[in-house]
């Protein structure tokens, strides 16, 4: 299970590689957006007794973000 800490740095640093990244920048702008989103979710509205479940929870989104900024990577290595 992912703590807020490492959620909040996973979200640091997928911004940071998608900024990074030169094609689909229409794209990935609603992906920072949206994880700029998430990350002041987070801050706002966590509580003690949905925490596990909204750790999970944002951990998957995290992980399926990151693979979608990984493939933009990879392409962009072959334009």
């Amino acid at each position: 299970m992912e703590s807020m800490a490492s959620i909040s740095t996973a979200i640091d640093n997928i911004i940071q590689r998608t900024n990074e990244v030169k094609v689909y920048q229409d794209h990935l702008k609603l992906i920072i957006t949206s994880l700029t989103c998430i990350r002041q979710e987070l801050n706002d509205r966590f509580t003690t007794s949905d925490e596990s479940h909204s750790q999970e929870y944002f951990a998957q989104i995290l992980k399926a973000t990151d693979e979608v900024v990984t493939s933009c990577s990879e392409n962009e290595n072959y334009h």
